[in-house]
């Protein structure tokens, strides 16, 4: 499986992905305080990537990749107008390939099944 990027971050980008979270984390805050929703979704990827150090074709070591979920995962539990939908489950999720378009993409047919994820999350969110 190509890995278009070097897996081992730097120290500069691992800064620049927590301020991004960060910037989430605030933008959750505000939306909350609006009563606005807010939905993550971490999107399948080729499940061969489970067999690398790499998390996805652009390079972010699968155990930094974990932690960033976690932390994703305990914003959802902490802030109820956040939910974090992961269809890539660290490689191990239920898309098949004809689901998908290439390493990182998802097929119409792919895109179908997810959107009637989100669908039923929206339904779901709505009814609370």
């Amino acid at each position: 499986m190509e890995v278009l990027g070097d897996s081992v971050w730097t120290e500069p980008q691992k800064i620049f992905l927590d301020e991004a979270l960060g910037r989430l984390a605030r933008i959750v805050d505000r939306a909350g305080e609006k009563g606005i929703k807010v939905i993550g979704i971490i999107f399948p990827q080729a499940p061969q990537y489970r067999e690398t150090g790499s998390f996805g074709a652009y390079g972010i070591q699968r155990s930094y990749a974990a932690e960033k979920i976690a932390w994703l995962d305990s914003l959802a539990k902490a802030k109820p107008n956040f939910y974090l939908m992961d269809e890539n489950k660290m490689g191990f999720h239920d898309y098949v390939d004809d689901e998908a378009e290439n390493q990182d993409h998802l097929s119409s047919k792919g895109a179908a099944k997810l959107t009637a994820r989100l669908d039923s999350l929206l339904r779901k969110i709505e009814g609370e």
